[in-house]
């Protein structure tokens, strides 16, 4: 596209900005591109077309499924990503070894609408020296139990209906370490963020692998598979069996089983070398606030960390029973424990999972 007012080529010719030395937003100089990593196709895909029209800047997506695609990036000395989204450790080990551009959150519309307990989680765990990183999006339901309503009477109460034999072939787990590795961590009685015993978690994998029907690529094969009724339990996020029931039509829930599940932060940040810094302060302070993050519930289900979310909700059109559905008390009835990344998730564990899941997967 042609440049309009304000918008420099981003080609490398122009003066580097850094995020931090920016006075307003938008800057009255940017870039004409930002290139953005996410998970959340059905949030930011949305927002590319309306963003672009109003401040001249076009949106690249690149809809990753692992965080190790980031981590390589990060560690090659990132020349590609303007605005990822990322998760631990990432997110400690890249503030050790400055991968982030701070932020100039006394600017930014996003810091003045963060709820405060998200605020003060940026002020305790994403920032350093007085300089703040990243801002988390949402408190996603990350490792949760989604279940087909009509073969079930009642929501399962335990991790440990994944192990049943009489389910064989009618369960399907993720191809990769995290939901698998989490809920054997939790059906063993482990917290799954620090674990304290990885043979278990092995072992009780081994035992599982055989039971299911298939393994699932990424989140959205996981969502189709319960949308067709292939299979009639899983473990997602609460976001996908949202997506299941009201998008798809499903008769699909979900639930916080007793031994509790993860929760994750979705924190977003700026890496250190983002080819256009300021064109990306503009996008991330647009798609934390307002309309923009609403779009995350409507694509995804999940509630955006703003402060006027009941307000924007109804300005949106947003109905109570899809709300409810993703009410996260409601859906822990046990009251059972909720572990962050903050609950001492460390690379030496995340190495460990990576190894099981590659042995349990070699053994399949």
């Amino acid at each position: 596209m042609g440049l309009t007012a304000g918008c420099l080529s981003g080609n490398g010719d122009d003066e580097y900005v850094r995020p931090i030395e920016v006075d307003e937003i938008p800057p009255a100089e940017h870039e004409g591109e930002v290139n953005n990593w996410n998970f959340f196709n059905e949030w930011m895909g949305p927002l590319a077309e309306p963003f672009e029209e109003e401040y001249g800047i076009t949106v690249h997506n690149n809809f990753i499924t692992s965080p190790v695609e980031v981590d390589s990036e990060l560690q090659a000395g990132n020349e590609e990503i303007d605005t990822v989204l990322i998760s631990e450790p990432t997110v400690s080990t890249g503030i050790e070894e400055g991968w982030w551009e701070p932020l100039p959150v006394e600017i930014m519309d996003a810091w003045d609408t963060l709820p405060d307990r998200f605020r003060e989680e940026a002020e305790e765990h994403y920032t350093q020296d007085g300089e703040t990183y990243m801002m988390s999006a949402i408190e996603q339901m990350e490792t949760v139990l989604v279940y087909n309503t009509d073969y079930f009477d009642s929501p399962p109460d335990s991790w440990d209906i994944l192990w049943q034999d009489d389910l064989a072939d009618d369960i399907a787990m993720m191809d990769g370490f995290e939901f698998n590795c989490y809920a054997a961590a939790l059906y063993t009685g482990q917290n799954p963020r620090n674990p304290d015993d990885f043979e278990e978690i092995e072992e009780v994998l081994e035992q599982q692998r055989d039971l299911n029907r298939t393994y699932w690529s990424d989140y959205s094969e996981g969502q189709a598979m319960m949308s067709r009724e292939d299979i009639v339990v899983t473990v997602n996020t609460g976001g996908r069996a949202y997506n299941s029931h009201f998008d798809d039509g499903a008769p699909v829930d979900w639930t916080i089983p007793e031994e509790g599940c993860t929760i994750s932060d979705s924190p977003h940040a700026i890496p250190t070398g983002a080819p256009h810094p300021r064109a990306a302060l503009t996008w991330y302070d647009y798609f934390m606030t307002g309309q923009a993050a609403v779009q995350l519930f409507l694509g995804h289900g999940e509630v955006p960390s703003i402060a006027d979310w009941e307000e924007q909700a109804s300005e949106a059109g947003i109905p109570q029973d899809e709300i409810d559905f993703m009410d996260r008390e409601a859906k822990n009835r046990h009251d059972a424990p909720l572990y962050s990344p903050q609950d001492g998730f460390s690379q030496e564990t995340m190495d460990r999972y990576v190894e099981i899941w590659d042995r349990i997967r070699a053994g399949g």
